[in-house]
């Protein structure tokens, strides 16, 4: 990164130290000597290539705690008005409560979800009546939102298709917030706008919004009923908690995984990819820093920012089917039209 002198070095400059030392092998002497090269980018080039194990979180911190004592030094003196390394990390205590909880996806878990029938064709085949009883727009939709951008399942579940914007420079993305009075939050940080992968665009998904308008839908996922206490998120929890993970896939009653591990998933991918905290913080709506003034002048990175930090990222989604979205616009209508006979019938 060059030599630069104290008064230069600002919060994005620590950004750019701290994503390089996350992509240099773990133990670089060795990784010098192996591969006889003693360039720093040339090495983590070559360590890259070979899938080499990455420097750990710990020892990433202990390099910055070193640089950030010279930065104490210069707070004292005055040379800063506010040090750019003051609260850099977001606080470690959450993480690891949040990971006591549940689990990371292993690429076994995601080729098993992924692999269901509706990831094969994109749809599935109506009933004798030419109707879907089961299916439903979401079972494909929300557990790839859900992977692409490591949102909670109510605040995906509660999004309108207003939510979904594009930016001046054509940049699609999800607005993440609690506008409306159907919608909620779980903290002030959970507020954010993340962009849409390049996939899920691939996919389908601006025309199935463009679609569900066009058959005056005004919600992403108008087939999920709404409650008082647990938002949109109830029923689809439950369909992917319970009847596919642990009574279709057999995954263990008492396991630690949920929909809630693709949030887990993709964090810890972008941090294996060397993106830095603050970052990752801002894509899955953790407080940026750690105290208010923090909170207050650290501006979040526009949509487009994070839509090259998706790009530059490999996640590992397995190979899925476009969605129909034709079949799609059925299924939410079969939904609401049997939703609308049980109601009757109460």
């Amino acid at each position: 990164m060059g030599d630069s002198t104290l008064e230069k070095v600002d919060r994005d400059f620590l950004r750019k130290y701290e994503s390089l030392l996350r992509s240099i092998p773990a133990r670089r002497d060795l990784a010098k000597i192996r591969y006889k090269i003693n360039d720093a980018h040339e090495l983590i080039g070559k360590a890259k290539e070979n899938g080499d194990p990455l420097m750990s979180d710990n020892a990433v911190r202990k390099y910055m705690r070193i640089l950030f004592e010279a930065f104490q030094w210069a707070d004292g003196e005055g040379i800063f008005i506010k040090s750019p390394a003051n609260k850099f990390f977001a606080p470690v205590e959450n993480e690891k409560m949040d990971q006591d909880f549940k689990s990371d996806f292993t690429d076994e878990d995601l080729n098993a979800i992924f692999g269901m029938p509706w990831y094969k064709r994109g749809t599935v085949d109506k009933n004798s009546q030419g109707q879907f009883h089961h299916y439903r727009a979401f079972h494909y939709w929300l557990p790839l939102i859900g992977f692409f951008t490591g949102a909670r399942i109510n605040d995906l579940c509660q999004l309108y298709l207003d939510d979904i914007k594009q930016d001046a420079t054509g940049f699609y993305f999800f607005e993440i917030s609690n506008e409306r009075d159907d919608q909620s939050l779980k903290t002030i940080n959970s507020r954010r706008k993340i962009p849409l992968h390049p996939t899920l665009i691939k996919l389908g998904l601006i025309h199935y919004c463009e679609a569900l308008k066009k058959a005056g839908h005004e919600r992403l996922f108008p087939e999920l009923p709404y409650h008082s206490v647990k938002g949109y998120g109830d029923k689809a929890s439950d369909w992917f908690n319970r009847s596919l993970l642990k009574e279709r896939l057999g995954f263990e009653k008492d396991s630690k995984k949920s929909f809630h591990s693709f949030r887990h998933t993709f964090s810890t991918r972008l941090k294996q990819a060397g993106i830095d905290s603050e970052t990752r913080a801002q894509f899955v709506g953790h407080i940026r820093g750690s105290g208010e003034t923090e909170n207050r002048y650290s501006k979040d990175h526009p949509p487009a920012a994070l839509y090259a930090v998706l790009e530059s990222v490999t996640l590992g989604l397995p190979e899925v089917a476009p969605f129909v979205c034709e079949d799609g616009v059925d299924a939410v209508a079969d939904a609401l039209r049997i939703k609308q006979i049980n109601k009757q019938r109460r």
